[in-house]
């Protein structure tokens, strides 16, 4: 009876279940565990909740409750062990919980494995230790640290954790660790330097760090400088003491920029006209925190990176952000020399290992002030970062220049290593070399190459291609990396990519002097030729290259038919690329366009392939290149906000890149007529006569040969009536009227930026470029109406896309 009750089940788990409560009430003389990672804000909210509740100190990782767990499970005197992520040693949201640890047992052994621990965990994520812990109070004994977080590799780490090298070995009273605010677990800093540490200033009491805006709404809000009106822009020079105009529609915005320092050139804007007022009435916004300091000079940083601390000046009077948080000082040009050096990311690293600052360790980061001139290697750090803008398309300050990303990453670290070099002078060499243990011994102290063929390293020019960092091969191949790039032009060696990306800056910067964007003179925006005149004391060139009048260019599948009888406008076609060439030739010259036109072929149109049979050669033009895969690297230059947009037909037969800044209410009507409706009428005709040609002809070899013609116009007539059909659709009527609230010709507003203006484009696009047909579809629900101008919903809110 009792068995059909199910009592013997229950007696069974009731005894199994007093037994665990016997062994969780005892303490023992040593616990091992491997406790699991996982942040609370991952659970649910009512298991996090009764989780937070067990220990009021614990809070944050599930790992740290265990380590409570060990705490209460471990006898007094005995010694608990374990393996947990690194984070709790330093950061400030394990404050409480650390100085517990600290306070209520005492360390006695801790490998600092940092990350690359465990094979089955990759990458820069987790970060571990291993600590024996013993359970008595805070004692005045030395723990014994271990640190192995320069070893990147699972076998390594290993090896050294079983034979520990005595230079990686350290004691360290824990007491101690209280000196540095924060209390982070700093075991491994030279006595030297952590004094030199405590009695500096720190950025805190230096400087003030401010938050930035937060609009709520950054799509409509922020938009890439490049996307509006340039007039629209208060454009004013951070050196210039010229006062701000309100009354501009747009405003350089600092924004959270991960790896950048320096300088900050123009990338964002924000809508902030009449001193932000739309922003101050807006519930999503909050509006003016820091806004005492908009405008002025500051060093803008990220919360999120993997190199350090890391800031820039700003180049152009500029509001921030609330992810470009800014520091404030009476001297920020100094102040961003200083933090540059890698002995400061060497302390922001040790105050915080992590991928995330937290703004108690940026306030805790030392000024160490030993410069006797900082401004020697600020104007060098600005002059190489000018003439990083100006090779940089996407940027300002372009002028068709062109920087080798090798030289740029020698240079800017040339500047920094001597900076280290200053600072370091006021150590011993002792000092010196524990410092350079942990940042790395300085590149520039490696001997030169020596000129001889033979010296050169084994499989170097394949050791090139595959690092990425020409200062990593430096210290594989421990030589100093001005030798490399003596090295690299003496075996013309290229990265693949770099190949490709430097001979489509040759193609864009022509294609942008056809479609009105540069100004083949001055080799910059066409905005600001005139400026750029006067400061240079040149007159404009009469025989300079100009855009053609109507922003674009045409490319079809037409353009090497035979019978056809095109006219050879400038910006179609053949005579579209030998324009294009033309340009270049203008700025480079007969023999060396040459040499440019035929590396565009190879590198862009060839794939930098040499293993292309005639046949296959034969095949790949330019003109289809242009038409199928320009658009993605134009799209990658300008950060996933183009502007020049593929209106292109469904099988990519008939291209048209047009530059949006040149884009009237008319473009659409111009398109239909001096472009499409002629090749359909060229075509139409083509096909008559061909048609009329067959009944004439007996020949089976001719009559196929004309049928496969026939057939192949036939395609492509199609084709090209329903892209017209689409294109006159939008400059009559809009968009289709299922999803507009009124039919109403397509119109572009450039202050409404890419997203929007290329949303309503989508199915002409779309062939190349997906996203406007997702923005499309989110702009067309209630809430996305709501960043539009009116211009296809004016009454707010309407019909979803279909």
């Amino acid at each position: 009876m009792g068995d059909d009750l199910g009592l013997k089940s229950l007696v069974s788990k009731l005894e199994k279940g007093i037994r665990l409560i016997y062994i969780l009430r005892q303490r023992y003389d040593i616990l091992c565990a491997n406790p699991p990672y996982l942040s609370l804000s991952h659970l649910s909210k009512p298991i996090a909740e009764r989780l937070e509740r067990y220990s009021e100190i614990a809070k944050g990782d599930l790992y740290a409750l265990f380590f409570v767990c060990f705490e209460n499970l471990t006898k007094e005197n005995g010694l608990w062990c374990v393996v947990a992520q690194h984070n709790w040693m330093f950061l400030s949201s394990f404050l409480d919980f650390r100085k517990h640890i600290l306070r209520e047992n005492s360390i006695l052994k801790c490998s600092h494995l940092g990350s690359g621990a465990f094979e089955s965990i990759g990458g820069e994520v987790v970060g571990s230790s291993m600590i024996v812990a013993q359970r008595t109070p805070l004692s005045k004994s030395q723990g014994i640290y271990h640190r192995l977080v320069y070893y990147e590799k699972y076998s390594e780490k290993q090896k050294m954790a079983n034979t520990p090298p005595k230079h990686n070995t350290y004691t360290f009273p824990q007491s101690r660790f209280a000196e540095i605010p924060g209390s982070p677990m700093i075991y491994w800093w030279p006595e030297e330097f952590r004094q030199a540490y405590l009695k500096a200033p720190k950025l805190g009491s230096t400087g003030n760090i401010k938050q930035g805006l937060a609009t709520g709404n950054n799509d409509r809000i922020t938009k890439r400088w490049y996307e509006v009106v340039f007039k629209n822009i208060s454009l004013i020079n951070q050196k210039n003491l010229n006062v701000i105009n309100l009354e501009c529609l747009w405003f350089p915005y600092i924004k959270g920029a991960l790896g950048n320092r320096w300088f900050e050139s123009l990338n964002t804007i924000v809508f902030y006209q009449q001193n932000g007022k739309s922003l101050k009435f807006s519930e999503q916004a909050r509006y003016g925190r820091g806004s005492t300091e908009y405008f002025k000079q500051g060093l803008a940083f990220s919360y999120i990176g993997t190199s350090g601390f890391l800031c820039r000046l700003r180049k152009y009077k500029s509001i921030f952000d609330v992810s470009g948080s800014s520091i404030f000082c009476d001297n920020p040009e100094k102040m961003q020399v200083i933090l540059s050096s890698n002995l400061s990311g060497y302390v922001s690293q040790s105050l915080n290992p992590t991928v995330n600052n937290q703004v108690g360790d940026i306030e805790n980061l030392p000024v160490l002030d030993y410069l006797s001139d900082y401004t020697t290697y600020l104007n060098r750090a600005e002059t190489l970062y000018d003439q990083l803008f100006a090779s940089t398309e996407s940027c300002i300050e372009y002028t068709y220049q062109h920087l080798s990303p090798e030289k740029f990453e020698i240079e800017e670290a040339r500047i920094r290593d001597e900076i280290d070099k200053e600072l370091l002078q006021n150590f011993s060499q002792k000092t010196i070399n524990a410092i350079y243990q942990e940042i790395g011994e300085s590149v520039f102290n490696f001997p030169h190459w020596d000129g001889q063929v033979e010296s050169i390293p084994k499989h170097f020019a394949k050791s090139f291609q595959e690092e990425k960092s020409i200062l990593s091969l430096s210290r594989k191949y421990r030589l100093h990396p001005d030798s490399l790039l003596k090295i690299q032009e003496k075996q013309n060696l290229v990265h693949e990519g770099q190949r490709k990306d430097r001979a489509f800056k040759h193609l864009s910067w022509a294609i942008g002097v056809l479609l009105g964007r540069f100004d083949a003179q001055t080799g910059g925006l066409l905005d600001l030729a005139q400026k750029r005149r006067q400061e240079q004391n040149i007159i404009k060139d009469p025989k300079a290259p100009q855009g053609h009048d109507h922003g674009l260019l045409y490319l079809s599948a037409l353009d090497d038919y035979e019978g056809l009888n095109r006219d050879k406008t400038s910006n179609v076609g053949t005579a579209c690329l030998n324009t294009l060439k033309s340009i270049l030739q203008y700025k480079w010259g007969t023999e060396k366009c040459s040499e440019l036109w035929d590396e565009i072929y190879h590198a862009l149109v060839l794939d930098c392939r040499t293993d292309w049979a005639p046949a296959q050669r034969s095949k790949k033009t330019l003109n289809n290149w242009i038409r199928t895969s320009a658009f993605d690297m134009h799209a990658s230059l300008y950060q996933k906000r183009p502007i020049y947009f593929p209106l292109i037909s469904s099988k990519k037969n008939f291209f048209i890149w047009i530059n949006i800044h040149q884009w009237t209410d008319g473009s659409l009507n111009n398109i239909l007529a001096n472009y499409l409706k002629p090749d359909i009428k060229l075509m139409e005709s083509r096909i008559r006569r061909l048609r009329e040609e067959r009944q004439t002809i007996e020949d089976s070899r001719q009559l196929n040969t004309i049928e496969k013609e026939i057939a192949s116009l036939d395609k492509l007539l199609d084709e090209l009536k329903t892209f017209t059909e689409k294109i006159n659709q939008l400059a009559t009527k809009g968009p289709l009227p299922t999803i507009q609230e009124i039919e109403s010709p397509y119109m572009i507003d450039l202050d409404d930026g890419v997203m929007v203006n290329s949303a309503a484009l989508w199915e002409l696009v779309w062939p190349l470029w997906k996203d406007p047909q997702k923005w499309w579809k989110s702009l067309s629900t209630p809430k996305g109406k709501k960043t539009l101008i009116g211009r296809i919903w004016p009454c707010g809110i309407g019909l979803s896309a279909s």
